[in-house]
């Protein structure tokens, strides 16, 4: 149940960041700095919360995938997969790092560059073509 109350917290508070920041700031610096605002909501709040860094962050994917979809039935079921995978991975690398250097700020930076590096590469091959 952790878990789930630090992934459901994690994405409510992404989604009022992100808005936030979209409003504020030009598409481009969103699809920068969103990766960095994700990882350190779901990496600190699974550690708050005494939770599993890697199920949070996937169930954030999952909740993400079910907004992708609800927001957009037609291509929201292949955005959904690329985004319940992709946390999935975050979490993983994000478990990692921090196992291998102790520090829970390289975690988030390693996760949150790869997390960037993904989001680009999802935008030049799979939504641009």
């Amino acid at each position: 149940m952790r878990n789930l109350f630090a992934a459901l917290l994690a994405a409510c508070a992404v989604f009022i960041l992100n808005r936030y920041i979209l409003e504020r700031a030009r598409p481009a610096f969103t699809v920068v700095i969103s990766p960095f605002v994700e990882e350190a909501a779901k990496t600190i709040l699974a550690l708050l919360f005494a939770g599993s860094i890697v199920v949070v962050h996937a169930i954030f994917g999952i909740v993400e995938a079910i907004f992708d979809l609800v927001a957009n039935f037609e291509n929201g079921i292949g955005a959904g997969i690329v985004s319940a995978a992709g946390h999935l991975l975050f979490g993983a690398i994000t478990f990692e790092v921090i196992a291998a250097t102790g520090s829970i700020l390289v975690g988030i930076s390693v996760a949150s560059f790869t997390h960037l590096a993904w989001n680009l590469l999802v935008l030049r091959f799979l939504v641009r073509g």
